[in-house]
């Protein structure tokens, strides 16, 4: 049933924690209709199911020299996404520090030993 949903509320509604929906006229548990969350129509739905409001901006720091954890720690605290590549310390990163990002956006660091 799920999968009638548009894309954007079925985000939504699974970020909320949901696990089921009851469509008019069906049954739902404890007689209380249950509703997909809305969604502001500023936001957008990345293509890895995050909905994101492209007006709120972030700085990308530095990761250059920095330990997996740390990278992965610092871009989730800012509400940055990390796709890593190699392993040991950072060297190169994409977009490079300092530029201005929406919330959710997938940096890319590459680490070397």
């Amino acid at each position: 049933m799920l999968s009638l949903l548009p894309k954007k509320v079925l985000a939504a509604f699974r970020e909320s924690g949901e696990s089921e929906s009851a469509m008019p006229g069906e049954a739902s548990s404890g007689n209380v209709p249950i509703h997909a969350p809305s969604v502001a129509p500023e936001a957008q739905q990345t293509g890895h199911g995050m909905v994101v409001d492209p007006r709120q901006r972030v700085a990308v720091p530095s990761f250059s020299g920095e330990d997996l954890r740390n990278v992965v720690e610092t871009a989730a605290g800012l509400g940055l996404r990390v796709e890593t590549m190699g392993s040991g310390t950072a060297r190169d990163q994409a977009p490079v520090a300092g530029t201005m990002v929406p919330l959710g956006t997938q940096v890319v660091v590459r680490f070397a030993r």
